[in-house]
């Protein structure tokens, strides 16, 4: 478990360190320490997945949910800072899980857009790139 994770409190974070905090407490398996930095409605978007796939999430209740998915497939994600712009930070992804490796399509890069408001994340949209989803969607359709 990441112990500064366990003892930052989020209002005295910036915006980005907010997020790093979150995204280290996740990488370290602490699903519950991750969603300490989310506000309790909370939004993520998820543009570009695959039809059939949920791209939103509402709330904590939900967020969760998808952290615990996301942490059953082996969810790697590398993120860059490309801009803070006060509480609304967009950085560069790139992701990984043992879906997209099996498909042979890993990293996904993608765009996201957080949302910090009062030291807890209020949204994210992730977006992925046109080249990133146009292998996606070609490897599900031959799978």
């Amino acid at each position: 478990m990441d112990t500064q994770a366990q003892q930052a409190d989020p209002g005295s974070l910036l915006p980005w360190e907010v997020v790093v905090v979150s995204l280290k407490a996740f990488d370290c398996g602490d699903l519950e320490g991750s969603l300490a930095y989310w506000a309790d409605d909370a939004v993520v978007r998820l543009i570009g997945v695959p039809p059939g796939e949920r791209d939103t999430h509402h709330g904590k209740e939900e967020v969760y949910a998808w952290f615990q998915s996301l942490s059953a497939e082996h969810f790697e994600i590398q993120e860059e800072l490309v801009r803070a712009d006060g509480d609304t930070l967009t950085a560069k992804a790139l992701s990984w899980s043992d879906r997209t490796r099996q498909l042979g399509v890993a990293p996904l890069e993608a765009t996201e857009v957080y949302v910090v408001q009062n030291g807890k994340i209020a949204s994210l949209t992730w977006t992925i790139t046109p080249q990133s989803e146009a292998k996606l969607r070609a490897a599900v359709s031959r799978s």
